[in-house]
């Protein structure tokens, strides 16, 4: 709640308690690895990560390595740990599907192919109709240069409800891309209203935000 918030201070100290409590969780480890990086310790990030990725073999520690080597410039070694990563994440699609297309799906969008993305993304809209399957759709269409597919899920998930900050911030990407502003800047104010650090992430963060 407290990252969700954008109060990172709190975030970090609850995520250094629940590795206190938790100890030897390496999904725990990942969430104060994600703090570290937020924090300007990227190095030091990216060590943890490669150490979970190391330990658990799981691609999700892998994305994050080569998410913020990326951001570094570190372009080998991104696309070494994004490989890696790809190579588990098509294997659990083989055996699990339904609970892996999702996390394909940003996979995909981040390293990948983005029509395919868009092909995902669609059948778990399929699956699961609600908000966090069509923000992830309307990600796909963005990727896909379609704004206009990725506002109208934005405002098909406000419409049920879903009021997270990522709905507002794709919002506004959506109507930047569109050239609508004025109504770009609403959204992305209404988005920094729930989380005054939703538009300071680094894309190499944002997997571990739900």
């Amino acid at each position: 709640i407290a990252f969700a918030q954008g109060d990172w201070v709190g975030a970090t100290a609850r995520f250094i308690e629940a590795e206190r409590a938790f100890p030897g969780s390496p999904r725990v480890a990942m969430r104060t690895a994600q703090m570290q990086g937020l924090n300007g310790d990227v190095p030091g990030a990216i060590r943890r990560f490669e150490g979970i990725a190391a330990e658990t073999n799981w691609p999700e520690a892998m994305d994050k390595a080569a998410g913020l080597y990326r951001a570094t410039g570190n372009a080998d070694a991104s696309r070494a740990w994004s490989a890696k990563a790809s190579s588990l994440w098509e294997a659990r699609m083989a055996m699990l599907p339904a609970t892996t297309r999702g996390h394909m799906v940003e996979h995909l969008l981040a390293f990948g192919d983005p029509k395919r993305a868009l092909r995902l993304a669609g059948e778990d809209v399929q699956a699961r109709p609600y908000g966090a399957t069509q923000i992830m759709l309307a990600k796909a269409w963005l990727a896909n240069g379609r704004p206009d597919h990725a506002l109208a899920l934005c405002d098909k998930a406000l419409a049920q409800g879903w009021g997270g900050a990522d709905v507002w911030v794709t919002k506004a990407r959506a109507l930047s891309e569109l050239g609508r502003e004025d109504e770009a800047e609403e959204a992305r104010e209404a988005a920094l209203a729930i989380n005054p650090k939703a538009f300071d992430k680094s894309p190499a963060y944002a997997w571990l935000d739900h």
